[in-house]
């Protein structure tokens, strides 16, 4: 397991030891980053941002018949990202956040163990990794809000709902977050609040891109 791009390609990471943390696979890692790297300090801005102070996010309208969903970065063009990994495992998906230019980031998960090991990697960004030791279903209210969030919880046992509402209703997300959820390929989420921007499919595995709208 590695960082895939950014200030830290290459970088290793330690892998877990067993079955109980099912990392999301590298390739699917990098899939989903693309999506979304305009969203990240330091990419290239997209061409037409939305106008300054304007803080909500849009889709770009679909051409007739072009299956592609693209997502505007926001607004600001290079505001500081702050990304939330939430049943972090690893902590692969918040430090290759990190390493592509976000201004800090947040591992969260009820065993911290190996996503400490991993963060204590990168000695350089100490003062920009928080790891929280915490039930994703119960969380505690949040000192930040965050932009762009990455859930991956067991798969088909309904926790991502419970983690999703948790997170909103304790203020952990800034104002047209981007969430992430991975699923098994062939699990439903029951969303309310929630609009579906995007879903992929990679291997086994399914990534929905929600926004809030409660």
């Amino acid at each position: 397991m590695r960082i895939i791009a950014g200030k830290y390609r290459g970088k290793k990471l330690f892998s877990p030891k067993d079955e109980s943390i099912r990392p999301t696979a590298d390739r699917a890692r990098e899939s989903v980053f693309n999506i979304v790297k305009n969203r990240m300090v330091g990419l290239t801005p997209h061409p037409n941002p939305l106008p300054q102070g304007e803080r909500e996010k849009k889709i770009l309208p679909l051409p007739q018949g072009e299956r592609e969903k693209k997502i505007l970065p926001l607004p600001q063009g290079e505001r500081e990202i702050r990304a939330l990994d939430v049943f972090a495992g690893s902590g692969a998906f918040g430090l290759e956040a990190l390493s592509r230019g976000a201004f800090e980031v947040c591992l969260i998960d009820k065993d911290v163990e190996l996503a400490r090991k991993n963060a204590a990697l990168f000695v350089a960004e100490k003062d920009k990794i928080k790891v929280l030791k915490a039930d994703a279903c119960k969380l505690p209210k949040a000192s930040e809000q965050y932009d762009l969030v990455f859930m991956d919880a067991p798969y088909n046992q309904g926790l991502s709902e419970k983690a999703l509402l948790s997170m909103a209703e304790q203020g952990w997300l800034a104002d047209g977050a981007l969430v992430i959820v991975e699923t098994e390929k062939n699990e439903v989420l029951e969303l309310t609040d929630w609009r579906v921007v995007d879903e992929r499919t990679y291997g086994i595995a399914k990534f929905w891109f929600l926004e809030n709208i409660g």
